[in-house]
């Protein structure tokens, strides 16, 4: 498996469309290194993107993912949101991915900022 920092896109997805998120729990294999037990996936379309037009999924293994301080249950309501931008952290073996989302709900534009944390991840390229 790549590092995370292999991995980034560090050019950026600005303009880049989530189309579909999916998430759920792995059967553990405590032998295996590293061990995965849930994962969140984000299908991106990159084609408008105004750099890294290339990403087209994301998966990030062992998450959690926060909205104003508070678990996202939900993730149905950030589909067809536009990836405004991110950073990206490391703490310890931890890493910290903010993102900025921007979308259109009946005519109103919303701007959301959602925190993933997360240990490993995997990125899908055309």
């Amino acid at each position: 498996m790549k590092t995370v920092e292999e991995q980034y896109w560090r050019r950026g997805l600005h303009d880049a469309q989530i189309t579909d998120i999916r998430c759920g729990s792995m059967t553990t294999n405590h032998k295996e290194k590293p061990s995965l037990y849930n994962y969140l996936r984000l299908s991106i379309d990159a084609d408008g993107a105004i750099y890294d037009t290339n990403v087209t999924e994301i998966t990030f293994y062992n998450y959690s993912a926060k909205w104003k301080g508070g678990s996202i249950k939900d993730f149905s309501y950030y589909i067809e949101s536009w990836w405004l931008g991110d950073s990206l952290e490391k703490e310890k073996d931890k890493y910290s991915l903010t993102i900025h989302l921007q979308s259109i709900d009946k005519n109103e534009v919303n701007d959301q900022t959602i925190i993933i944390e997360f240990e490993h991840m995997e990125v899908k390229r055309k």
